[in-house]
């Protein structure tokens, strides 16, 4: 699941402008960027086995990124931050690389949200600005790096930013639930729910995990009333 989650946000709007046919087929860096967007990690993986990152002519830039998009991937947060810093650093070289230092800080805050490490979470998506704000993933971070402080009031505030900029968008209504009931605000999240089941677009496999949410919290009983 966490790696399907991963695959999800790297295409949702999270991707560097590609290089032409021509131009990836002879730098491996490029043809492995452009395999994990379209999902094929373990060749990706394949093709920057060889590379050395000190070669002449190497886009560290996008080499770090794309070898910490693999550590996430593989769940190895500790690999994925320190590629990301790398990717970083990199970047402080070569200010016109892509991808640029908002998605990357970006893809740091997933990093360390896998890390449990929230307060680095947060830094990182301040770091990222308008980027992560446009995107739906940096507010669902948003929302779980305050949760897992204990900051309630600030997460609740992040999740009601999320969906007024995303509206039912499935993502933010199932952190927006588990917030809710965390916080027992029961009918709260039945009216979350009831809106998200309003819209055509709901699939059976979200419904399920909605129900599942309540079930996790024992709120079945009292959301029925």
């Amino acid at each position: 699941m966490i790696r399907l989650l991963v695959l999800l946000c790297f295409l949702a709007g999270m991707v560097w402008t590609p290089r032409a046919a021509a131009e990836t087929a002879e730098d491996p860096v490029a043809l492995a960027a452009m395999l994990v967007q379209d999902g094929h990690w373990d060749r990706a993986r394949s093709v920057l086995d060889s590379v050395d990152p000190d070669a002449p002519g190497i886009d560290r830039v996008r080499l770090f990124a794309t070898r910490g998009l693999l550590a996430l991937y593989d769940q190895d947060s500790s690999s994925a931050i320190s590629f990301f810093g790398a990717s970083l650093q990199a970047i402080e070289e070569d200010p016109e690389s892509e991808p640029g230092p908002a998605i990357v800080q970006l893809y740091l805050a997933r990093a360390h949200m896998m890390a449990n490490a929230p307060t680095e979470v947060l830094a990182a998506l301040d770091a990222a600005g308008n980027v992560a704000k446009e995107r739906e993933v940096g507010w669902r971070l948003r929302v779980q790096a305050h949760q897992a402080l204990g900051d309630l009031r600030n997460a609740w505030l992040a999740a009601e930013a999320g969906q007024e900029r995303f509206p039912n968008v499935s993502s933010l209504v199932s952190v927006h639930v588990d917030l809710a009931l965390e916080m027992g605000l029961v009918q709260e999240a039945v009216h979350l729910v009831e809106k998200r089941f309003g819209r055509e677009d709901v699939t059976a496999d979200e419904l399920r995990d909605l129900a599942l949410r309540f079930r996790t919290h024992g709120s079945l009983a009292e959301a029925a009333h």
